[in-house]
Order: structure tokens, then C-alpha cells, then sequence
């Protein structure tokens, strides 16, 4: 697998953390830190992705619930409002 490079700057504090954690979850091996620090922008990169795809089907949903749906059924009838439903059914009931 092909392998990118990245050189960041970060605090000495959270260098020693990540190097204490490396040691921890990895006993040390070479490579320790790099595979700790993927693992993580994928974690992080995974859950943006999810959070975009939340935002968009929360978007969706609000579009319907603004806007209505489309229910133009075949044979059927297309109601513009929730009332127009009710007020069908009373007519039938012969409730007018």
C-alpha cells in the first residue's frame, strides 16, 4: 500500500501523551505512532462522513416536512394539506 507524508506541529504535552499511548497499545514497535495516528484520522475522517450523511437526511426530511410530499397516486388522489385528507373523509362519513 502506498503511503503518504505528513508533518504536523503539535504540543510537547500531547507528544508525550500520544507517545505514552503508542507505547501502551503497541509496546513500543516500530511504526507505533504512525499506526495510532491513522487509526485515529480514519475514526475522525468515518464519523465527519456520518455526521454529513445525518445532516443531509435531517435536510430531506425537513425539505418534506416544509414543502409536503407528492402523493400523486395512480388513480388516486393528490392532497395539497392535511386538512384536505380530513376534511374527505368527513364528506364521506356525510359529516360536512
Amino acid at each position: 500500500m502506498e503511503m503518504g507524508r505528513l508533518l504536523i506541529s503539535i504540543s510537547e504535552a500531547d507528544e508525550a501523551l500520544i507517545r505514552e499511548c503508542a507505547n501502551e497499545d503497541f509496546g513500543g514497535k516500530k511504526g507505533a505512532i504512525s499506526t495510532m495516528i491513522a487509526e485515529a484520522v480514519h475514526d475522525w475522517v468515518r464519523r465527519k462522513m456520518e455526521q454529513k450523511a445525518r445532516n443531509k437526511a435531517a435536510d430531506r426530511l425537513m425539505a418534506l416536512m416544509t414543502d409536503g410530499m407528492a402523493l400523486d397516486l395512480k388513480g388516486g388522489k393528490a392532497y395539497e394539506k392535511r386538512e384536505d385528507i380530513y376534511a374527505e373523509r368527513l364528506r364521506k362519513q356525510g359529516m360536512d
